[in-house]
């Protein structure tokens, strides 16, 4: 029987969620809803299916990431591979081949997504590794959305692949849709990409071979030596464009489960329960006196935030920064990190 390893992109910075989230720091690395980090909730959850894993990360992060893997007790399953540049997540993919077979089958997927029912989630992606095993094809695991978000991909199901009615053909997937367009497709029955990816080693090498063939040729000598010589020379490119886009060797798995990639801080909103007036605060770690104050986000490293007469807020306060919104500009904290770098105030990231 062929094994199962888990790819687990580790590499993300999670800008949205600054200053909670920074370069130092990333939200992989940061507590979940329940406590954990999201790298610790993610290998407990999916290594119920995969016997091993390796988790692809930056140079600079992999030292965290080994001493949480280490805490943990599982530095014998879980091994750190240390990406020398960001290429985005098909080339990460392929870092996670070295010593896997062609038929080895591989569930590639983010560390830092929020999804509470790991039981409902393990059947779905259960559901993938099975049909990838008896066909050619690379499957994505699809959400059922609960509405019609824009910050999110779509992908709209064709014909049951397999005998299995929940896994589909791909029809064609749709990127992040203004709010009337994503309303038509809920209606279609699209589900959200949820940026997981399902695929025997073979499968996904002859994928590259088709359509990157750069990074195929990469993958044969990287399978071969381990060389990572030539990885930042090679282009920077997703599989959902890269490959899942092009390819009629595509499908998807209907996921039924609740699932959120916690993007931003209205994300965050969504993940914890409000009070009376409808403020949610992100952390346990600091106390809250709100006067006449409704629908705000708040969050603190320590101490004591106050507001008085205000509504539809974001405030945030991490180490020696503020940050301080309208709620709905949520996208835009890009831009604070960009100004910030034009003026050489990186530190601040």
């Amino acid at each position: 029987m062929s094994e199962i390893v888990a790819v687990i992109l580790a590499g993300g910075r999670g800008e949205r969620l600054w200053p909670w989230s920074r370069r130092r720091r990333p939200k992989q690395f940061l507590s979940a809803p329940d406590g954990k980090t999201f790298l610790e909730e993610t290998w407990k959850r999916i290594s119920k299916i995969a016997g091993k894993g390796v988790l692809i990360t930056g140079t600079d992060l992999a030292p965290r990431a080994g001493e949480i893997i280490t805490a943990a007790g599982w530095a014998n399953t879980l091994k750190v591979i240390e990406e020398p540049c960001g290429r985005s997540t098909a080339p990460a993919i392929v870092l996670g081949m070295r010593g896997v077979s062609s038929e080895d089958v591989l569930i590639a997927l983010p560390a830092d997504h929020h999804i509470p029912d790991g039981e409902r989630f393990r059947e779905a992606v259960s559901e993938a590794v099975e049909t990838a095993r008896n066909e050619e094809i690379i499957l994505a695991l699809g959400v059922e959305p609960d509405r019609p978000a824009t910050g999110y991909g779509y992908i709209i199901p064709g014909e049951p692949l397999g005998g299995r009615d929940r896994v589909r053909r791909i029809e064609r997937f749709v990127e992040k849709p203004a709010k009337e367009v994503a309303r038509k497709l809920l209606a279609k029955g699209a589900l959200w990409n949820a940026g997981i990816f399902i695929v025997r080693a073979g499968v996904y090498e002859g994928l590259l071979e088709e359509h990157l063939p750069v990074w195929a040729e990469f993958c044969r000598r990287y399978r071969t030596t381990g060389s990572l010589d030539g990885f930042s020379e090679c282009p920077s490119i997703s599989v959902d464009r890269g490959i899942m886009e092009k390819s009629e060797r595509t499908g998807v798995v209907r996921g039924m489960f609740p699932w959120d990639d916690l993007g931003d801080w209205e994300a965050v909103r969504r993940v914890r329960d409000p009070d009376a007036d409808g403020n949610v605060t992100a952390s346990s770690g600091f106390s809250t006196l709100l006067i006449d104050s409704r629908n705000l986000v708040l969050d603190s490293d320590e101490g004591l935030v106050a507001t008085i007469g205000v509504e539809d807020l974001v405030i945030v306060r991490r180490e020696e920064i503020l940050l301080v919104m309208k709620r709905g500009e949520e996208q835009r904290v890009k831009e604070v990190l960009e100004k910030l770098r034009e003026r050489g105030e990186e530190k601040w990231l």
